[in-house]
């Protein structure tokens, strides 16, 4: 592991959490991530392991910490936290270490590492042996070293020892009070050279949920049974797919509740079996009616989804109707070019964001600075090109300084609140679903917004338009599911309403509309107002500011009526939506 000493773990959180202090024997503060004001982060001095006990709901140690408030891969934050507590850069090609594990003889002697580095391209874990060499140098490669047990000194000193896939759940193991090892190389990498050190030892072995972790914990029961004091292969209940004893131990469980299953564990013999399955992958798909009534927390919760709305739209007509954006559901916002549909999906960002739900933007067409200065000038109901120009020309006129402090408002109520925005080009949906799923573990993302489908690359080979925007839309209804959060899906429509001569929108002028009419919970279409745009037409300083009247018609609502109308002004000059009235057009 990267370990920090418990000087540099104070110096971190000196500068990021200057609030921390002493309270009943632990050290709280405010939590950084969300801004909080109440003393509900928590703070392990020794390990520099941190808890959010409030609006986030999560732990973090040092570097995933630095992640979060930078928003920051991996080796950005590395490097980052070394400035802080004043380590001197690494070397660039450790630039991308995760974390080390020591693998030591029996007198506590380095003879080899494994090195966990940042995920490839493809998303796969990488780990690496290197070992020592004179004058503090390293030689990747084991060579014709012989492999060890990890942590060996510690084991051969134990009377029980528990054996995992991975370094990373022995530690974990090792902090639930056990004695833990495993090999290097994880799965299938157990060779007979370690058997010995197991003479007379008592083993739990914890296999990981999948069929390759069962594979490989009785492979290890085989070769140890004959050495061994006594071999169990010990069953964690209510695992997930490829679950491991970590998993086991974040949902709440101890040491102790390992202990008791071991004990009750039958002891392993040729003949042995696993009492439960695996899990098939798509079994998170899957329920019956018991499992979800359980699941929501009995009757009351399991009709509470009736009366209570998902996250709220801009518009309190339109949450109504559909009853918020509800997780687990494709909602789409169509338009032509130039009507506003990025807008209106950064007003339903900034909605999110009020209410305390981090959004992800798939941004394909405007850049990081962009997207951030238009929900600022959103938010501060700012004309940004009349801001530019009074800040060029008039930099101490009223006008600027209003302007100004109104935008500074805006712009410190967005950075103290998670908001990501990436900026991909040609994005293709198994990007997006790894992205998405990877925003989602990291950062707690609640709501997804694409925009817009049309700017998507295709994957692999596709034939034309129709399977392209097919696989777009499925992937957006995986991720809703899967991630069980809302995604907002932004798309143009085809020129088929201007063929024919009409302004009012249809769902099949959506490009690509057969498969999203079928994914999507919800579909918006947005458009001008025929009578007043050419009224405005003929008034270009209205023509080019605004406001025009436009129409929100809920084309399909999977939850309440469709061919509802919302009456909105688009207020050009600040890129945004008011609501006319409370009346509405049906």
């Amino acid at each position: 592991m990267i370990e920090l000493t418990e000087t540099e773990i104070a110096q971190y959180y000196r500068v990021r959490v200057p609030g921390l202090r002493k309270v009943q024997g632990q050290v709280r503060g405010p939590c950084p991530v969300h801004g909080g004001k109440d003393l509900n982060f928590s703070l392990e001095p020794e390990t520099g392991r941190s808890y959010c006990h409030s609006q986030c709901g999560r732990g973090f140690d040092v570097f995933s910490l630095e992640m979060e408030l930078s928003a920051c891969d991996f080796v950005a934050a590395k490097a980052s936290v070394y400035e802080i507590v004043g380590r001197p850069k690494d070397d660039w090609q450790d630039r991308e270490i995760v974390a080390t594990y020591d693998y030591r003889d029996a007198d506590g002697n380095l003879i080899y590492q494994v090195v966990r580095k940042t995920p490839g391209a493809d998303g796969r874990k990488r780990f690496l042996q290197r070992r020592p060499e004179p004058g503090g140098k390293w030689k990747w490669g084991l060579g014709k070293v012989k492999p060890l047990p990890f942590r060996l000194p510690e084991m051969l000193a134990a009377n029980v020892v528990g054996i995992c896939e991975g370094e990373k759940d022995c530690l974990n193991l090792i902090r639930a009070g056990w004695v833990a090892t495993c090999n290097n190389g994880g799965a299938g990498n157990f060779h007979p050279e370690l058997v010995s050190y197991f003479a007379a030892k008592h083993v739990a072995i914890f296999p990981d949920n999948d069929e390759a972790g069962r594979k490989h914990a009785e492979a290890v029961a085989g070769l140890l049974a004959s050495v061994a004091a006594s071999v169990k292969v010990v069953e964690m209940p209510d695992l997930p797919l490829k679950g491991d004893v970590s998993d086991f131990l974040a949902s709440g469980k101890t040491g102790l509740d390992l202990r008791q299953l071991w004990r009750d564990a039958e002891e392993w013999t040729p003949d042995w079996e696993f009492v439960s399955e695996v899990p098939h992958e798509n079994d998170k798909y899957m329920r019956t009616f018991a499992q979800c009534v359980r699941e929501a927390g009995g009757f009351d919760g399991f009709w509470k989804s009736v009366e209570v709305e998902g996250i709220p739209t801009p518009f309190p007509n339109l949450t109504a109707r559909l009853k918020g954006l509800r997780p687990g559901e494709v909602y789409v916002i169509g338009a032509r070019t130039g009507q506003g549909k990025t807008s209106l999906a950064l007003q339903f960002a900034g909605t999110a964001i009020a209410n305390r739900v981090p959004p992800l933007l798939f941004s394909m067409e405007m850049g990081h600075r962009d997207a951030f200065q238009r929900m600022a000038g959103i938010e501060a109901r700012a004309d940004l090109t009349r801001y530019a120009w009074l800040r060029k020309h008039h930099p101490t006129s009223l006008d600027a300084k209003d302007m100004e402090r109104d935008l500074r408002q805006a712009t410190e109520k967005f950075s103290r609140v998670p908001f990501y925005v990436t900026t991909k080009t040609g994005v293709t949906p198994e990007f997006l679903i790894q992205e998405s799923k990877r925003m989602k573990e990291r950062a707690g993302v609640g709501l997804v917004i694409v925009d817009h489908m049309q700017l998507m690359g295709a994957s692999g080979r596709v034939k034309g338009d129709y399977e392209k925007f097919t696989a777009i839309s499925r992937a957006t209804k995986e991720i809703a599911v899967e991630l069980n959060v809302p995604l907002i899906l932004v798309s143009q429509v085809s020129r088929n309403n201007a063929v024919d001569k009409r302004t009012e929108l249809e769902m099949s002028d959506l490009r690509g509309s057969g498969a999203i009419e079928e994914d999507a919970a919800g579909i918006m279409l947005l458009y001008y107002d025929a009578e007043d745009f050419s009224q405005a037409k003929n008034d270009p300083k209205r023509m080019a500011a605004g406001p025009i009247r436009t129409w929100l018609k809920l084309a399909k609502n999977r939850f309440g009526a469709a061919g509802t109308y919302e009456e909105l002004w688009h207020m050009k000059a600040i890129t945004r939506f008011d609501q006319a009235s409370e009346a509405n057009h049906e």
